[in-house]
């Protein structure tokens, strides 16, 4: 055991929660290495494989801003740098340099990631410091920028203006990209191969994305954890969180059969552990795949539809439910119904029936529901691809404002 490396880990926020056992394994798959003053750790550009923290000495973070050196900031013992690395695959975007010999403690993003697997509230913790730093970083570019405006003659405004908003578009993009590359992570790529039951569904991004998230989760006793939420957020913020929640429903699903034990579960845990005014709707039920019975849940979502083919009707199933995260106690209603041979469930997400047309008009859940009862003879799949085409169709030339997550389960006939 590094017991000396435990302490150090100790000093970083987001693993200060961590048991000693915890901090102690990061500890043994930890690695220490010395650097002389003015050594180059990482560059601008390069690919970024672990995160560090500042044992001895001092480090500089270091961006060029055309072709001058710009000082983002200096790390001293217990600070840390290079945590994207953790989350990403992109190129670094700044460089570390040392300013007098130094000692650092490095991680690798594998052993991180695999910590991340056993401990998924950690997530929580890195989004805080995250943001923390997005904002330490966006102010001190800023303060600087001004400094420089005021030295500045007036004819070299506009481009300095410029110059500002090209960098705040790509840190956009870079984050953008990052936040796609966690969702895409996250959803199912496939789902389980169940004899009766036919799954199928689709996720279209928009262009600020959100933390729209699906999963189908085999159960014990012949049940199956169906489940779609929405998270209050964007970009990485809500990637991550997403991420967390996604970890916990995982974990509680297991535990019980009851779908508001499991969502009031999850709810607790994000008042315990959560710092920040993000929440998440969501409905989550349990089917039987026997019998087809589904208890479900909704918290604060879009009510799910299901089509009876008997009726040649889609319902709606309504419930009461506060969103999770959100109140100091969840209020949750569960209820039941039955899913026969040729009726098919269908979870949203509220980028479905709030995409608007150029007229502004909401594309709505009436249209929702004419849309899936005059396509009741289709697979699961071809109903995912039909209701894509019909909301693209009325959305025509209008911006898409939010993700769009569709699940379709079907009791086939």
């Amino acid at each position: 055991m590094k017991e000396p490396l435990v302490s150090v880990f100790h000093r970083v926020p987001f693993l200060s929660r961590l048991s000693s056992e915890e901090l102690e394994r990061l500890a043994t798959a930890a690695e220490e290495s010395r650097w002389p003053a003015g050594a180059v750790i990482f560059r601008e550009g390069q690919s970024g494989q672990a995160f560090y923290i500042v044992k001895r000495g001092q480090v500089e973070i270091v961006k060029t801003v055309d072709g001058d050196e710009e000082v983002l900031g200096v790390h001293g013992p217990g600070g840390f740098f290079g945590e994207m690395a953790l989350l990403e695959d992109l190129p670094r975007s700044a460089m570390a340099r040392t300013l007098e010999p130094t000692e650092l403690v490095e991680l690798s993003r594998n052993v991180f990631r695999a910590h991340l697997q056993e401990n998924p509230h950690s997530l929580l913790e890195i989004t805080r410091e995250l943001s923390g730093r997005l904002r330490e970083t966006d102010g001190l570019i800023i303060r600087r920028l001004q400094d420089k405006n005021r030295q500045l003659r007036v004819a070299y405004r506009e481009l300095q203006e410029a110059q500002a908003e090209l960098m705040r578009r790509e840190r956009i993009k870079r984050d953008l990209e990052v936040a796609r590359g966690i969702v895409e992570d996250l959803l199912p790529k496939d789902f389980p191969a169940i004899p009766g039951w036919q799954f199928a569904a689709r996720y279209r991004p928009a262009r600020e994305v959100g933390g729209d998230l699906y999963n189908v989760i085999p159960l014990k006793e012949g049940r199956l954890g169906l489940f779609i939420g929405d998270v209050s957020d964007k970009s990485i913020p809500a990637a991550l969180y997403m991420a967390v929640v996604r970890g916990l429903l995982q974990a509680e699903a297991q535990r019980s059969l009851s779908p508001r034990w499991v969502l009031n579960r999850i709810h607790h845990l994000l008042e315990v552990a959560a710092e920040s005014s993000m929440f998440i709707t969501a409905v989550y039920g349990v089917l039987n795949l026997a019998n087809g019975e589904f208890r479900y849940v909704r918290a604060g979502h879009e009510p799910a539809l299901l089509y009876k083919r008997r009726e040649r009707a889609s319902m709606i199933l309504e419930g009461k439910g506060t969103p999770l995260g959100l109140l100091p106690e969840a209020i949750l209603q569960e209820r039941r119904v039955i899913i026969s041979e040729g009726d098919f469930l269908v979870l949203y997400t509220d980028g479905v029936n709030e995409t608007t047309n150029p007229q502004e008009e909401f594309f709505g859940r009436d249209r929702l529901r004419r849309v899936i009862e005059q396509r009741a003879q289709l697979s699961p799949e071809a109903l995912c691809e039909a209701l894509l085409r019909e909301i693209e169709a009325f959305q025509g030339k209008a911006e898409q404002h939010d993700d769009i997550a569709i699940l379709v389960v079907k009791a086939a006939p």
